[in-house]
């Protein structure tokens, strides 16, 4: 984690609804191998609808400027519970 910086984006077809990243605080570190992200909005006052389909993408970005960018995305549906 030392070599990079993180940050995660959540989207909501293709509508960024949260971001968050290491260099801000947004990112909390458990133990040395696992990490949370805090996002900086509050998702539960954005009015999402019933369904959504979140996209997260997540990107080390390296302290070396000789090196390039990693991005992960993954797509997750996701239904309220009421």
């Amino acid at each position: 984690m030392k070599e990079y910086n993180v940050s995660c984006k959540l989207y909501n077809d293709g509508n960024l609804i949260s971001s968050s990243g290491s260099t801000d605080g947004g990112l909390i570190e458990l133990d040395e191998q696992h990490y949370y992200f805090v996002g900086f909005e509050n998702i539960d006052q954005v009015n999402l609808p019933d369904s959504i389909n979140l996209t997260v993408e997540i990107t080390g970005i390296p302290n070396d400027s000789g090196q390039k960018p990693l991005t992960a995305l993954f797509n997750v549906d996701l239904d309220k519970e009421m």
